[in-house]
């Protein structure tokens, strides 16, 4: 009976060691080999500004045929579409959190082949492009530009000009709204929460008379950044759930410091930390807050986070540029992985959960930093110079059979994407479970024997 029970016991432990063993190999799934989006049987040689959706299963962006600057749409399995027909200078599209919603800012040409004003427009669930701007209750605005969408795509938020002046402006679907107000000129950079409820932008404050920090909620806006005493407040960033506005201001002693709003409240999350500030990125609770730092006395550019925690030096590199150097960071959704370039064309990707950095791709030359991580942590997406001109954009996948779970919402028989290979460690610890499995086993066996043997 003793014997019995030592020999369950050994059982149990052999089982629970080979599992541990096999969640420690893959649970900490390796991001596969750089693969670049082409544009099938068109050419696309001047590709940009990716946007991507929560799930990294869509991504959008800027391409350039030879003629006219068009937006293009990629979904997980790298098939691309066409999404702007109508215009011919696009720039800068968004992507809903949901993948639902396309948004850009077009020229459309006249008659004459001459360039009209440039607008906003959209393409909802692959649909057709439709205008979104400019019409609104105070008038026509122009020159529309960087417009931005919330997560089920029903809002959508833009800069442009009404009369000699930037104002912010917000379409529901139904009509368009000028949301600024004459409290600031020069708006710009808008930004929307994901339940399209939170508008903040930056705007020429005309009390302070210095760039500050706006904020649109239930119809009333105001300054949020008036009463930190800086004298410009500029590089906002909006959390996905409206709650934390972060952003970079220069204090009296014309020191930068980043600032943090939150529940009508200012707190200032550097103390004199020595250098610039640039790049702010944001989780989407907004707990977790990443930015570059350019310290010009010991010639380094620095990764900063900040949890509640308080701040941690993720990565520091020693600078021989005569100019500052600020580096691209993203933060994924619940803020526990962070990717970035270094200055030596790198990009890694450091997950906290355990402690963990890879690297993704070596010898990128990234065009306007252009860096994004998915919510999920399951893809990063970028774009970068591979001659002087043209431009790809990439994409790096952190998951295993990224497609399967679309591709079953679809009915499809068979996931697209491939199951990632094990690599020579994870090689190494498959064989190493598999001899303690064949020792524990073995030894189970001999246990067995000796007890028959004893009993006969």
């Amino acid at each position: 009976m003793r014997l019995n029970i030592i020999i369950q016991i050994n059982k149990i432990l052999l089982l629970i060691f080979v599992n541990a063993l096999s969640i420690q190999i893959f649970s900490q799934i390796d991001c596969r080999e750089v693969e670049i989006i082409n544009v099938p049987e068109n050419r696309s040689e001047r590709n940009i500004n990716p946007s991507i959706s929560c799930d990294g299963q869509t991504i959008v962006w800027r391409g350039n045929d030879g003629t006219s600057n068009l937006i293009y749409r990629a979904d997980c399995d790298g098939h691309v579409t066409l999404v702007s027909d109508q215009t011919v200078i696009n720039t800068r599209p968004q992507i809903s959190a949901d993948g639902s919603t396309i948004v850009w800012a077009g020229y459309t040409v006249g008659d004459n082949f001459e360039l009209l004003d440039q607008n906003i427009y959209k393409s909802v669930n692959g649909g057709p492009q439709t205008l979104v701007s400019p019409i609104t209750s105070t008038g026509t605005s122009i020159n529309n530009d960087t417009p931005q969408v919330c997560a089920d795509g029903t809002k959508i938020v833009w800069r442009g000009y009404l009369g000699n002046t930037e104002h912010v402006f917000m379409n529901d679907g139904n009509q368009s709204t000028q949301i600024s107000t004459s409290a600031s000129s020069r708006n710009s950079t808008p930004e929307i929460s994901d339940d399209c409820s939170i508008v903040s932008w930056m705007g020429f404050d005309a009390i302070s008379n210095s760039y500050q920090i706006f904020m649109y909620e239930n119809g009333v806006v105001k300054n949020i950044s008036s009463p930190n005493g800086s004298i410009k407040s500029y590089n906002q960033v909006l959390s996905a759930d409206g709650q934390v506005i972060v952003w970079i201001g220069r204090d009296q002693n014309e020191i930068d410091q980043i600032y943090m709003y939150q529940n009508d409240q200012i707190t200032r999350i550097t103390d004199n930390m020595p250098g610039r500030h640039m790049y702010p990125s944001i989780s989407n609770d907004g707990t977790t807050i990443s930015w570059s730092n350019y310290n010009e006395l010991t010639s380094t550019t620095n990764i900063y986070l900040y949890t509640p925690n308080g701040i941690v030096l993720v990565e520091s590199y020693s600078i021989t540029a005569p100019r500052p150097i600020f580096l691209k960071t993203s933060v994924s959704e619940s803020g526990n992985s962070i990717v970035w370039a270094d200055p030596n064309d790198n990009i890694f990707m450091h997950s906290f959960s355990d402690n963990h950095t890879q690297t993704l791709a070596t010898g990128v030359n990234l065009f306007e930093q252009a860096l994004q991580i998915s919510c999920n942590e399951q893809v990063v997406v970028w774009a970068s110079y591979v001659t002087d001109y043209n431009t790809t954009i990439n994409r790096s996948i952190c998951a295993d059979n990224f497609c399967t779970a679309l591709n079953e919402d679809l009915g499809a028989a068979e996931p697209i994407a491939d199951t990632a290979i094990p690599t020579m460690g994870e090689w190494g610890l498959i064989c190493l479970s598999l001899l303690f499995l064949i020792f524990g086993i073995q030894s189970i066996r001999e246990t067995e024997i000796s007890v028959t043997t004893a009993r006969s």
